[in-house]
């Protein structure tokens, strides 16, 4: 069985987690998580102005879904970096040092993810994810970083691998429903300006699941909302 194989597939149709297996799986990275994100609170002098895509998103989705505010951890602190480099044996692109300098994940406590309905990973969720795939040989060598996860076994990440140009940096979709990678952006402020034209979209839905508020795309039915990767690759997608 390979590492993504025993994960949970996400509900049809919704991007989102349940909640009572996040809970399960991310207990002892969101403790350490609280434990940096309060270093960060103290450390860390980041201005929202050195992320400004990710900022536009963040508040056009808080326009939205105010709620998902309270969600959003403290960034960490450049120290907290340089250590997950250390253990990585490679840096950090200047764009996703800035995204955890801003903000270390959500907190799970939502049904709805940060990342258009993904789960956006703390800084040792995403370590987390590295280790477990330094044991998969197809992984191994591979210098993939998750920020984002479904909770079923499917990652959004930075590829650092150069591709055939000798550029690295292409955001990717993989994991559990594709193994390989599928590029679905040039880079993370790239993507982060597709998620705001999405959300100030006619594709863009609120709907209710459990009683909470959950983001649907395409459609404001919510057995018909498409998953956000399929919704991305679809030719009438916002671009």
């Amino acid at each position: 069985m390979g590492f993504f194989d025993f994960l949970k597939k996400p509900i049809p149709g919704l991007n989102k987690p349940n909640p009572q297996t996040v809970k399960a799986e991310l207990r002892g990275a969101a403790q350490e998580s609280d434990t940096l994100a309060r270093q960060g609170d103290k450390e860390n002098a980041f201005e929202a102005s050195d992320a400004p895509e990710w900022n536009a998103y963040t508040q056009t989705l808080f326009s939205k879904m105010p709620f998902l505010e309270k969600t959003l951890r403290a960034g960490v602190s450049e120290n907290s970096i340089k250590t997950a480099e250390a253990e990585l044996g490679f840096g950090f692109p200047k764009e996703l040092k800035n995204l955890y300098l801003s903000n270390d994940g959500d907190n799970n406590e939502a049904v709805c993810g940060m990342m258009l309905g993904f789960r956006f990973l703390s800084l040792e969720g995403m370590l987390s994810v590295w280790r477990s795939m330094k044991n998969v040989p197809q992984y191994a060598d591979k210098r993939w970083l998750s920020f984002g996860s479904d909770s079923g076994g499917n990652f959004i990440g930075v590829n650092l691998d150069p591709d055939d140009s000798g550029r690295a940096g292409r955001i990717v979709f993989f994991g559990r429903d594709e193994q390989d990678e599928t590029v679905i952006a040039d880079s993370l402020g790239a993507l982060f300006e597709r998620f705001t034209r999405i959300i100030m979209s006619k594709d863009f839905y609120i709907g209710e699941y459990d009683g909470e508020e959950v983001i649907l795309l395409g459609t404001d039915d919510v057995d018909e909302g498409s998953y956000l990767i399929d919704y991305l690759e679809s030719e009438n997608s916002v671009k």
